[in-house]
């Protein structure tokens, strides 16, 4: 019976321990996404107000181009994509062949 405890209280601490893990994980993914979100919204915040305000067009391109890349960032972060996985994306017809080559290019690895 001692034995039984000892093992049911181990697999509490390695499971509890499992739990403050996984919410690490999901609390800097989190914060990582909110970042981009914030990013976003800011980019496309001064986008309109060139749009708005001014005939600046290469601005407005630079801004437009800005946010493409937050978004393509936010994507590859939020499915967890990998260069074989954007490939696959690719080989089935959700990706493009200008859009699984843009992925590649802000994929880390």
């Amino acid at each position: 019976m001692n034995i039984f405890n000892n093992l049911d209280t181990i697999i509490g601490i390695l499971g509890f321990g499992f739990g403050i893990w996984q919410y690490k994980k999901a609390s800097n993914l989190q914060k990582v996404v909110n970042d981009h979100i914030r990013g976003l919204y800011n980019d496309s915040k001064a986008v309109l107000e060139f749009a708005k305000k001014k005939d600046n067009y290469q601005t407005i391109g630079e801004r437009a181009r800005a946010i493409k890349t937050s978004i393509i960032r936010l994507d590859i972060i939020n499915r967890n994509l990998d260069q074989k996985k954007i490939s696959d994306l690719g080989e089935k017809g959700l990706l493009d062949s200008s859009e699984v080559t843009e992925y590649k290019k802000f994929s880390s690895n």
